[in-house]
């Protein structure tokens, strides 16, 4: 399936996406400082943080090539 976006929906988007990576990476640190290694590694909503952080930057990354060839 191939989407097109205008430049603006990218950039929105964009914004969005960083938004909730930040969301990610606060709340991996939160469970970080109130847990011990061992709830960590077990603790499922880290796992699931974790997972989306990856996804996310995933998203992220191909966002950012799509405005670099906006740029173009």
């Amino acid at each position: 399936m191939n989407i097109e976006l205008t430049e603006r929906e990218l950039r929105y988007l964009n914004r969005v996406v960083n938004v909730r990576l930040d969301e990610l990476m606060e709340r991996c640190a939160r469970i970080r400082r109130i847990r011990s290694l061992e709830d960590i590694i077990a603790s499922e909503r880290f796992s699931i943080a974790e997972s989306e952080i990856k996804v996310m930057k995933g998203v992220h990354d191909k966002i950012a090539d799509a405005l670099s060839d906006c740029n173009i």
